[in-house]
């Protein structure tokens, strides 16, 4: 479901823009957001490294002209208890393991972070997903 909803939103953002070249646009942002969403409300389970734990709802908003005027995004169903409890062999949301382990030595200190597994409510996180993390930190 996650995967074909970026397809969708690359497809209507391509047919919105009318295939210009624009990284600034409203569209990019919107795509730029998918992983700060997945972030914070997906997490490792025994069936999938990255099982979304939340809805959302997307609402577009275009011009009579196909132009993305606005967007808008709910999200609901969030499985609360994973921020505190997983079950042998699942972890808590990435955001918690990003932070703790990708976060630049600097700002860790700044939050009195330290590893993700000196936090008790966070399991050690495993290879994957430090080799799945693609994104970078900015500061």
């Amino acid at each position: 479901k996650t995967e074909t909803t970026k397809l969708l939103l690359e497809f209507l953002s391509e047919i919105s823009s009318g295939g210009a070249a624009g990284g600034d646009s409203l569209s990019s942002k919107l795509l730029a957001s998918s992983p700060v969403m997945e972030a914070f409300g997906n997490a490792k389970t025994l069936r999938n490294d990255n099982s979304s734990r939340f809805g959302k709802l997307i609402k577009l908003n275009y011009s009579p002209d196909a132009t993305l005027l606005y967007a808008s995004m709910e999200h609901y169903l969030l499985e609360m208890s994973r921020v505190v409890y997983q079950q042998e062999g699942e972890q808590g949301y990435h955001a918690n393991y990003y932070v703790t382990t990708f976060a630049p030595e600097a700002l860790r200190a700044t939050l009195h972070l330290e590893q993700g597994k000196a936090f008790n409510f966070l399991t050690v996180p495993d290879e994957k997903l430090a080799k799945g993390f693609k994104g970078g930190w900015e500061e």
